[in-house]
């Protein structure tokens, strides 16, 4: 599923399979290591034997940050000469984002990367990557939360979109984005562990209360943004902003607005600086079902966004989506389904040839490897070499995720699929909310309130199902309470 092409469900593995693959991998690894232990005194070790035991690192298990990653000294004083509390920190970039996409705004986007958050409580620093319109004016804010293994990069072009409609969006990388766990610069060449993926790829109670953590860091920040990027001088209105996550980080922005999680993590208070959330759901397999959640105490405007991708079917979780949103008596809900034509799953040679060819190692460690040395200047490895697939230089449009297929080195099953097509009816068909709760465009609430349906002639089907919505005078009420 890693390499299925599919944004909204890359990375999305399913969780038996994870755990098969885990118990099978380490059950091997661990014979590995018995085998080549040159303990002392062992029967297998004789004089002279060069066969040792191999580090964790050696292994490619290790999760560190790596060395040459952003420091911070923590020890140093808190505060700046005006006395308000450091919590920015880096050599900020700007360009200028070409939007290349069916729908974009007017607006000039501006990208801003290189900032970090600093976190002294939890000693750790939070990457940034900032999109705003460049033409002055005041612009309501958006927060993304990442899937896991990807990374705020990977969704610059959703963000882009935004922006280039007069939104202020802000990307922070969670600890559990793959690029994070790699040696800067090589993204692209270094090999991956498939258990440094399936470890990421695992978001536990601790790294959703992180995650939770860095987006109300973020909040805290908005204010301070200017001092650090003159292009947002003037531009952000604090009291117009909205959550937007994908797959984990769609649970994270709901830790944040009142939804309690499978009996944990429940929001005492949802964050009252949150007008309005936008969440992208996938089949979401390694995170607590969704029909657990309780959204009873949901006061805000809700949009929840589910694909079907043609293969993986969505029904059950469709359900189980429209039955919390229903709970939520107190907020407008909508759920927006984009749904593909029924496709056949790729075939298992397709899947095995692109993870040859990819940087994805299922055995860091290969005992026999000299003997294959000795073929490298074979026909057949230079016929490997030939087909390989390589992404540094795409040659489409950079999509979602473009950066993390990047890293992996595989390609989409279908470079030519409807995926685009799907992505872009998605920005069209979300802009409408979030114009509508922070905009206050009247046309676009009318519109949200209608339901719709239609298929395309790229028989893409779109369909808008709003749950739950009051008048407009009780929305205010609401919001103003």
């Amino acid at each position: 599923q890693l390499i299925s092409g599919d944004f909204l469900n890359l990375t999305h593995l399913n969780l038996p399979a994870q755990r098969f693959l885990s118990s099978v991998l380490k059950a091997y690894l661990i014979s590995l290591l018995i085998f080549s232990c040159s303990g002392s005194g062992g029967s297998m070790a004789a004089e002279g034997d060069s066969r040792r035991g191999y580090s964790m690192e050696e292994l490619g298990i290790n999760l560190r940050e790596h060395p040459d990653s952003p420091t911070f000294d923590f020890s140093a004083p808190s505060s700046q000469g005006d006395g308000e509390p450091l919590v920015l920190q880096g050599k900020v970039a700007t360009h200028i984002e070409s939007v290349d996409m069916a729908g974009h705004g007017p607006y000039v986007v501006e990208v801003a990367s290189g900032l970090n958050l600093v976190d002294r409580k939890r000693k750790k620093l939070i990457k940034l990557e900032i999109c705003y319109p460049k033409e002055a004016g005041s612009y309501p804010v958006l927060i993304y939360s990442h899937a896991p293994i990807a990374s705020a990069r990977d969704y610059r072009p959703l963000s882009a979109f935004y922006a280039s409609h007069g939104f202020i969006s802000i990307m922070p990388t969670h600890d559990d984005a793959l690029v994070l766990h790699m040696k800067p610069g090589n993204q692209g060449d270094e090999k991956v562990s498939v258990f440094k993926l399936l470890k990421l790829a695992k978001t536990s109670k601790k790294e959703l209360s992180g995650r939770q953590e860095d987006i109300v860091k973020v909040l805290d920040s908005i204010s301070q943004l200017p001092s650090k990027i003159d292009g947002l001088n003037g531009k952000i209105e604090t009291t117009k902003i909205a959550l937007v996550g994908h797959h984990a980080g769609a649970y994270s922005c709901e830790l944040l607005t009142g939804v309690e999680i499978d009996g944990h993590h429940k929001s005492k208070v949802a964050d009252p600086r949150i007008s309005a959330q936008l969440l992208f759901t996938g089949l979401n397999k390694a995170l607590p079902p969704i029909g657990k959640q309780d959204w009873s105490q949901v006061k805000i405007p809700t949009m929840v966004v589910s694909f079907f991708d043609g293969i993986r079917a969505v029904d059950k979780q469709r359900k189980e989506t429209l039955s919390v949103l229903n709970q939520a008596k107190d907020a407008s809900s909508y759920l927006l389904t984009i749904d593909s034509a029924t496709r056949k799953k790729p075939s298992r040679k397709r899947i095995r040839k692109i993870i040859r060819d990819s940087n994805v190692e299922l055995i860091s460690f290969r005992p026999l490897a000299f003997l294959r040395s000795k073929k490298s200047g074979s026909s057949q490895a230079q016929k490997t070499d030939s087909e390989s697939i390589n992404l540094n230089t795409p040659d489409y449009d950079e999509m979602p995720g473009s950066q993390l297929m990047n890293i992996l080195g595989v390609s989409p099953l279908e470079k030519h699929s409807d995926e685009r097509e799907r992505f872009e009816f998605a920005m069209g068909a979300t802009l409408p909310f979030l114009n509508a709760y922070l905009k206050g465009s009247k046309d676009d609430l009318e519109t949200i309130r209608k339901p719709s349906e239609k298929t395309y002639d790229s028989k893409i089907h779109v369909k808008l199902n709003p749950v739950h919505f009051f008048s407009e005078e009780n929305e205010q009420n609401l919001q103003d309470q």
